[in-house]
């Protein structure tokens, strides 16, 4: 369909992201959740999650099997999925073996998560969360969410999307018990602050807060203080795509051409 023609539809066009770290062989991501615990003021909050794998083996250079490069339960047969845990071990012996300047890989890791999930809270302050407005017309509110990201091989991260209303389903142990460390503490501090609020009292600090981290406060947003990404990343290299076809007039090869030279 032309883009142009297709006017009741809406495109979101990512860059394709090269060079990523696999899971056992496999292409994942990794879920992150937030909750904004308060709109007036604005208050958001980071907890780690979980990763979502992919259901073949992954080759970012062979979209001869498109199924590989997704790692969501849309038009795969099933949706696999690993705890934290589990990340923060592939983050260890990655670092250990190509990175071994990071003191802390995990936490380099987690740094630029939060930081990015307080730059969301910045962005959506004015519109989605705030008060008074056709999304929330109440006082002051609390909400669940999510974000997905990729990690490539310098252990630099990016964003593939925000989620509302994230799936909480069990079919794993570790989903379970992850679900339960969340919720208990989430109601902790909607509780918190609704009581801080009804007898005039500021809402920070949190005295209910333990495993969830800070991101956003009234205008203040977590910065990972001192972080540089990688300034020379990995290009893609496709299969049956070469310099030789540079002057091809086919346009599937002309666009994967695009696609190589847009992830330089």
């Amino acid at each position: 369909c032309d883009v142009s023609r297709c006017s009741t539809f809406r495109y979101v066009i990512q860059k394709y992201v090269c060079n990523e770290m696999t899971f056992d062989g496999l292409k994942f991501d990794f879920r992150t959740y937030w909750i904004v615990i308060s709109m007036d003021p604005l208050v958001v909050m980071y907890h780690d999650a979980f990763v979502r794998l992919g259901n073949a083996k992954y080759d970012e250079s062979d979209f001869s099997n498109t199924v590989s490069h997704l790692t969501t339960g849309v038009g795969t047969s099933m949706w696999n999925k690993d705890s934290w845990a589990s990340f923060e071990q592939l983050i260890k012996d990655h670092a250990k073996k190509h990175l071994p300047h990071l003191r802390d890989p995990v936490e380099h890791v987690k740094k630029q998560a939060r930081q990015a999930t307080g730059e969301m809270a910045a962005a959506f302050k004015d519109s989605v969360f705030k008060v008074g407005t056709k999304h929330f017309a109440s006082e002051n509110t609390f909400g669940w969410f999510a974000a997905d990201f990729i990690i490539d091989n310098d252990l630099d991260i990016w964003l593939l999307e925000a989620q509302r209303g994230p799936a909480l389903d069990e079919s794993h142990m570790f989903r379970v018990d992850l679900n339960n460390e969340v919720f208990i503490e989430m109601f902790s501090l909607v509780n918190e602050v609704i009581e801080k609020q009804e007898a005039g009292l500021p809402i920070m600090p949190l005295k209910n807060q333990k495993t969830f981290d800070t991101v956003y406060e009234d205008g203040w947003v977590y910065t990972y203080d001192g972080y540089k990404r990688s300034d020379r990343k990995k290009t893609c290299s496709i299969k049956g795509v070469s310099e030789d076809d540079s002057e091809s007039d086919d346009p599937k090869v002309q666009a994967m051409k695009r696609m190589i030279s847009s992830t330089s």
